[in-house]
């Protein structure tokens, strides 16, 4: 079995959203990637709990990208999407975690870019 083919069999075993399951195939198999793609409250909480860095996004960040997403002004930004990096035991938020709060606080699906690298 080739360590892409491990990889693969490691997180069918793992609960994840389906999102995040074929985020995680297509990077094993084509290499990073950055995609536009529909997130859900529930997904973007999901992310939340697997963040990078310790600390906990600012509030007032967070409630003004919500209400920007609120009054439909919300544009995916082309050059920072969501980036998530995934090792062997989890999928790691490293930027993006005042807009998926933002996505949790206003409890809605919002279209973000992500971008996801494999790390060995």
């Amino acid at each position: 079995m080739t360590s892409s083919e491990q990889a693969i069999d490691e997180f069918r075993r793992q609960p994840r959203s389906r999102t995040v399951w074929r985020l995680i195939t297509e990077q094993i198999v084509t290499g990073p990637r950055t995609m536009l793609l529909t997130i859900d409250p529930e997904t973007a909480r999901n992310w939340l709990s697997c963040r990078a860095s310790p600390a906990e996004p600012d509030p007032t960040r967070a409630r003004r990208y919500a209400e920007i997403i609120r009054h439909g002004a919300w544009q995916p930004r082309k050059d920072e999407p969501i980036a998530l990096r995934v090792d062997d035991e989890r999928v790691m938020v490293e930027d993006g975690q005042h807009r998926l709060a933002a996505v949790v606080i206003h409890g809605a699906t919002v279209e973000l870019l992500v971008r996801m690298r494999m790390v060995p």
